[in-house]
């Protein structure tokens, strides 16, 4: 198991696993996108229920922390949905599936 897999699952594990699936299933491509984004660039997250994949890129790129990510779905912790005001989040869209 790798290691973003490993705190995927661990961090969605105390939310009853809420959206493992669909954040396992493109748990590369946040990382993979980001790493090319330029300055000017815009990504779109468009699987809003990816975001759990998405708050372990950025825990790789040490803009959050473990303990940040662990607050996953509580009601003053990260969003269950992207939000803006998170890193690289300039609007909050995308759809749950």
């Amino acid at each position: 198991m790798s290691e973003a897999v490993f705190r995927l699952c661990n961090m969605v594990e105390r939310v009853n696993s809420f959206h493992l699936s669909p954040s396992e299933t493109c748990l590369d491509i946040p990382s993979a996108v980001l790493e090319r984004t330029g300055e000017e660039d815009v990504v779109m997250l468009s699987k809003g229920h990816s975001a759990p994949a998405f708050y372990v890129t950025l825990h790789e790129m040490s803009l959050t922390t473990w303990e940040e990510l662990l607050t996953f779905a509580d009601i003053d912790g990260l969003p269950s949905h992207v939000a803006r005001g998170l890193p690289f989040i300039e609007v909050s869209s995308g759809s749950p599936g």
